[in-house]
């Protein structure tokens, strides 16, 4: 997470959060707590929702990019890391 993102993140946590004290001190505490629970209930829908979404998609962003490289004969490749893909006779490492 960048700075910015986390400046914005950290921004609209606090000014939410105004913003619901502002409500429970005008609305009262028990139209503020009724508001409250539709909220929760809603937002808990759509958590529930895009987690259920990313089960069923399998995409893992936290997977490592794979590496591939494919190269003429007699030619040194040295290279780390999963998934290493190495072309028709050549070495690893040093010859």
């Amino acid at each position: 997470m960048t700075r910015t993102q986390s400046r914005i993140l950290w921004g609209s946590t606090a000014t939410i959060g105004l913003l619901l004290i502002g409500a429970s001190i005008y609305l009262g505490l028990e139209k503020a707590d009724m508001l409250s629970s539709i909220l929760s209930g809603f937002f808990g829908l759509i958590s529930a929702t895009i987690g259920i979404y990313q089960i069923a998609t399998g995409d893992s962003s936290n997977r490592p990019p794979t590496q591939s490289q494919t190269s003429g004969n007699n030619s040194i490749n040295i290279q780390s890391g999963q998934d290493l893909h190495i072309g028709n006779d050549n070495k690893f490492g040093k010859p």
